[in-house]
């Protein structure tokens, strides 16, 4: 065979396949768990009246839903709808989203507790709920979510102690608990963390800052020495 021949007829195939699996990528179901959790989502916050929802509950693939994005297998890695006017309580259902990376809410009009199911999370990075207006205690369960490295819940009116569980993230970098209804003392297993930022001024907390955390903390509270 000619080898022009032979090389136009290898591209067209090569064309032909990148086509097909296109094709079949763009044509693929979302995961049933994940759409679920995130119609759970638009369900308990008032979506129809969200700032934006582009797509949200459309046959468009969960990527093109405003704030969503997927990995390659189409499962969400990406939650990020801040000051978008969620209203309502944060449904148990997020705890299914077991590729998530990032769940960013802040900024909006949350109300209730965080979900307990929000501990199953094992991939999550990033946790930001700052600026609602959430209530109830700090779940142990958060301590469970070993690849975290911001936890940012200020601004808020969560009660009850710093749970001591929080000192077992050991790739935390920032908290954030600031102007919450928190009170009890520091857990001193915080001073454990590699922490290059701590905000926890505006509660009723007690007690002493652990010194390994003098370097990081903002805010930490008036009268509230170094241990």
């Amino acid at each position: 065979m000619n080898p022009h021949r032979a090389a136009a007829i290898a591209a067209a195939l090569c064309l032909a396949v990148a086509l097909f699996m296109a094709s079949c990528s763009s044509s693929s179901p979302p995961h049933p768990t994940d759409l679920a959790a995130l119609t759970a989502l638009y369900n308990s916050t008032g979506g129809a009246t969200w700032d934006r929802n582009d797509n949200w509950l459309s046959e468009a693939p969960l990527d093109e839903w405003h704030g969503v994005t997927t990995d390659d297998f189409g499962r969400v890695t990406s939650l990020r709808l801040p000051d978008n006017g969620l209203r309502g309580r944060l449904p148990p259902e997020l705890g299914s989203l077991s590729n998530l990376e990032v769940l960013s809410l802040f900024g909006n009009q949350l109300t209730g507790p965080i979900p307990l199911e929000l501990g199953r999370l094992s991939n999550l990075e990033v946790l930001s709920l700052t600026g609602n207006q959430l209530t109830g205690p700090i779940s142990p369960g958060l301590g469970n979510l070993s690849d975290l490295w911001q936890l940012l819940l200020s601004y808020n009116q969560l009660t009850g102690p710093i749970p001591p569980e929080i000192g077992r993230l050991s790739n935390l970098r920032a908290l954030g608990l600031s102007y919450n209804q928190l009170t009890g003392p520091i857990p001193p297993e915080l001073g454990n963390l590699p922490i290059k930022s701590l905000t926890l001024g505006g509660n009723q907390l007690t007690g002493c800052v652990p010194q390994s955390l003098r370097y990081g903390v903002n805010h930490a509270g008036v009268g509230m020495p170094f241990c």
